[in-house]
Formats: C-alpha cells, structure tokens, sequence
C-alpha cells in the first residue's frame, strides 16, 4: 500500500472544521464556549467536531466535563443538521477511505498516531490562522482531541502537549 496522503487527509479535517464551527457557534446561540472538541476513531477513520456552551457545562458533573461524548453540539448527533452536512461534506470521503482500506494500513503507517497528528496539525493551523478568535470563549476554554478507545484524561492534555513539545502521545505510550 502506498505511503498515507496525510497532508491532503490533514487539509480536508481543517476543511470540515473550518465550515462546521460557525455553524455550531450560531447553534449555541450566542453563548459562550467552554470547550472544542475533535473524536477521531482511527479503525473506522471516522471524526466527529464537538461543542461544549457554557451552559451545558455548568449542567455536567464534573467527571463528565471532559467527555465529549456527553457534549450537546456535535456534527455526530443529528446527521441533518447544517453543522454536520458541512463537516461530511469535507470529512466523509476519508471515513469510507480508512473503512475500506483498514485491513492494508500496515503498523509502519500507524493509522491512530496519524489521525491524532493531523488532527492536532489541523486544530493548530486552524487555531494559528485566528478560526478561533471568533468563537466567545470561557476563561477555560480548552480544546480536547479524543482517540475513541483511549482514556479521557489523554485526550484532555493532548493538544496542549502537542503544541509544547510536537508530540503525538498515545494510549499504551511510556
């Protein structure tokens, strides 16, 4: 198999990104934003953007503040919904790609630490280009990037982690 096009897969989540978090924001309805949220499920090769208001977040346990899973904006939720037809629109074809293809990604190529890469790359350029500046934010705003099978709590320090250092630490990691 030949080597994973990992900038064009990176160019296609800021893509999905970049017109599905307007959307989202308008759906907060003019809240502020506690926190971002990117699930990558690296078997299936599917993404999903999430959004935590503030409002939803003083509703949470605080166990369950940093599980976006239980976060209400996201482009997996209502597959109808604007947000979520822009993010497909970018997203979808790699998800069929990665579902199809997941028996021939070799360990070398390493399909997790990639998409958890390119999802960092991705947030990073986005965050850099002022696609963030935006969105009304809480006083701890936090983006969390959640590979599906790991614990919550590296998902939680990963994008401040990448940013510091440019690593990519993954579940089973020393």
């Amino acid at each position: 198999m030949p080597e994973l096009p990992w900038a064009e897969i990176r160019d296609s989540l800021m893509n999905a990104i970049r017109d599905a978090l307007p959307l989202q924001v308008r759906k907060a309805a003019g809240e502020r934003i506690a926190g971002l949220g990117l699930h990558i499920d690296a078997y299936y090769g599917s993404a999903g953007l999430y959004l935590l208001p503030e409002s939803a977040a003083h509703k949470l346990d605080a166990d369950a503040l940093d599980n976006i899973g239980d976060w209400p904006i996201s482009t997996d939720w209502v597959l109808s919904d604007d947000h979520s037809q822009a993010f497909s629109a970018h997203w979808k074809s790699w998800e069929d790609w990665f579902s199809t293809h997941r028996d021939d990604i070799t360990d070398e190529q390493d399909s997790q630490r990639g998409l958890l890469r390119i999802a960092c790359e991705a947030i990073q350029r986005l965050e850099n280009a002022g696609l963030f500046d935006g969105v009304p934010k809480t006083e701890d705003f936090k983006i969390i990037i959640q590979e599906h099978d790991e614990p919550t709590a590296l998902g939680v320090e990963r994008y401040r982690q990448f940013v510091r250092t440019g690593l990519v630490r993954c579940d089973g990691d020393p």
